[in-house]
């Protein structure tokens, strides 16, 4: 196996509604990010008729988006903590953009889809090096795919469901990381790593992957992080980017909490 991404989760007490908690909660993920592709939707089948559960959450990363015959992939993989300071935060993404081994992780997600994606296609641009795609509280390694695609060309989501899962969220060869993933992790992905988008009836769309996001139930919100882990991984290293990725979710949450607490005691 070249690469299995693994996930943990965090359960926080939350005290209110999903339906009632999610629209304060979206507004700070709105607030801390401008560039990040929000969502909220709510969830079939929740037991016990208590109302349903909200996915929600702010993810940086564009499985793809279709217009016509082109189509624009944006994988990311390979990813670092920001600093507040900025010396260190300059630093930070010049380790991440010279790291060997992020970058050997990023190369792996990239020539997977090259492979999915160019029998489909008449033109293929994958550049051959990464960019750095910053998020507020992260660097992430990224490369912008571009493509021309054969007529008649497949809609939006015949082409999601051809790409994903990505070797982003999943792991090399597939089925090998889907069978260690269902054996490892103790909590069910669920939602997360699935696909949140929409297609029109021309067959463009847009389709983004679920992640930095949670479960919203009648009392807790459920959050979910990942890591790519391969062969050069540190145990300590992949520890720290799940927790650095639960900050996105976690600060989002805090100022929805002392927000929620200043306007509670403005009233007494």
């Amino acid at each position: 196996m070249a690469k299995v991404v693994l996930a943990r989760t965090l359960r926080i007490p939350v005290g209110a509604p999903p339906l009632d908690a999610a629209p304060a909660l979206l507004s700070r993920l709105a607030a801390q990010d401008r560039r990040a592709h929000l969502f909220a939707a709510t969830l079939p089948g929740h037991p016990g008729g208590a109302g349903p559960d909200v996915l929600i959450g702010a993810t940086p990363e564009t499985l793809l988006t279709r217009r016509g015959d082109t189509v624009v992939l944006h994988p990311l993989a390979g990813t670092a903590a920001r600093h507040r300071h900025p010396g260190r935060d300059r630093a930070a993404a010049r380790s991440l953009l010279g790291s060997a081994k992020d970058r050997h992780e990023h190369r792996i997600v990239v020539d997977a889809l090259r492979a999915r994606l160019a029998p489909l296609c008449s033109r293929l641009d994958v550049p051959p090096t990464p960019t750095l795609h910053a998020t507020t509280r992260l660097w992430h390694l990224g490369t912008v795919i571009r493509a021309r695609l054969h007529h008649p060309p497949p809609d939006a989501l015949t082409l999601a469901a051809l790409l994903h899962p990505t070797p982003a969220v999943c792991g090399t060869p597939t089925t090998y990381a889907r069978s260690l993933i269902r054996r490892l992790e103790p909590v069910p992905r669920d939602y997360y790593t699935g696909l949140v988008g929409w297609m029109d009836r021309a067959g463009d769309g847009h389709w983004v992957i679920a992640l930095r996001c949670g479960r919203l139930d009648a009392t807790h919100l459920r959050l979910y992080a990942g890591a790519g882990i391969v062969a050069q991984s540190d145990p300590a290293a992949e520890l720290a980017e799940t927790q650095a990725k639960f900050t996105t979710m976690l600060d989002a949450l805090t100022a929805t909490h002392d927000t929620a607490r200043l306007s509670a005691e403005s009233l007494r």
